[in-house]
């Protein structure tokens, strides 16, 4: 344990976080083979996402977002300790894809922004660092502007303002709450 707190502080301490609205997405398909080698990365010159502001993200979507990833959000610190220890005794167990994920959204954010996916407790330390240190500089609205400007929605739609436009043809101020959900 004593191992694992000094990592991490001096993963904390060694870790950068770029401002508010200074991460940009490509919006990248990786085409892999079956045994997971590359094929080839197709980066379209001008992707589906549009950047909202949170005031213009309906505040249904935000909490259908919220209860459906993150519900500790509002409260947790970058990282939820009940979330890390589900996902770590499922690992224990063998139970991993049962126990349900341990990742807040601005553990996702930063996953899917800065760190990549790659299978690896130092990726996961990294991650941890970033989404902490986040969490202390960027305020809530930040983050969660953020993540629901980038994450994937399915049907090529990246963040909501697409998702709004693929699923139900209008722009995202119209979504209802039902939609949101």
């Amino acid at each position: 344990a004593l191992i694992g707190i000094v990592a991490f502080m001096l993963t904390y301490v060694g870790a950068s976080v770029p401002a508010p609205g200074d991460i940009k997405q490509n919006q990248v398909a990786t085409i892999l083979t079956s045994n997971g080698k590359t094929i080839a990365r197709v980066v379209p010159e001008e992707g589906n996402r549009t950047d909202v502001k949170i005031e213009d993200i309906p505040k249904s979507v935000q909490d259908a977002v919220i209860a459906a990833e993150d519900r500790e959000f509002a409260s947790n610190s970058g990282f939820s300790i009940r979330g890390l220890s589900r996902a770590a005794i499922g690992q224990v167990t063998g139970n991993g894809g049962q126990a349900g994920g341990g990742s807040t959204i601005t553990q996702q954010y930063v996953k899917n922004a800065l760190v990549g996916d790659e299978h690896s407790y130092e990726r996961k330390f990294k991650e941890l660092a970033i989404a902490t240190k986040m969490s202390n500089e960027w305020s809530k609205d930040d983050i969660m502007a953020a993540y629901l400007n980038t994450i994937y929605f399915g049907r090529g739609a990246y963040g909501v303002a697409a998702a709004s436009q693929a699923y139900f043809h209008k722009d995202l101020s119209k979504i209802t709450t039902e939609e949101a959900a």
